[in-house]
């Protein structure tokens, strides 16, 4: 497996900000992480620190079926949706088609 270490700007965003006096103390994952020269104090976020990251990268075929699977979900999703649609619409005009006959009989 192929890894990876880099420095990045460590910060605090968002309902995290009013934690910024006790940073060190937070668990990492409350932490988000962007480029050493990012801006993010613009967006309201406070700089912590920097850390060092190293990312250890799944096997690319398996990141391919992993992406795979995903989308192959959510056209699960959308052909459910779709079909949910389709049924609506179809009972819509089977009501509509349906006044017509009553109204002979």
């Amino acid at each position: 497996m192929k890894t990876k270490t880099e420095t990045v700007s460590a910060w605090l965003s968002g309902h995290r900000i009013e934690n910024a006096a006790h940073a060190d103390s937070l668990p990492a994952h409350c932490l988000n992480f962007d480029r050493v020269d990012s801006v993010m104090n613009t967006m309201g976020w406070v700089k912590v620190g920097t850390a060092e990251i190293t990312v250890t990268y799944t096997d690319a075929n398996e990141m391919r079926e992993t992406a795979a699977e995903e989308i192959r979900a959510q056209m699960a999703d959308a052909a459910a949706k779709y079909q949910a649609m389709q049924t609506e619409l179809q009972d819509r005009l089977n009501k509509l088609l349906a006044i017509g006959y009553e109204e002979q009989a």
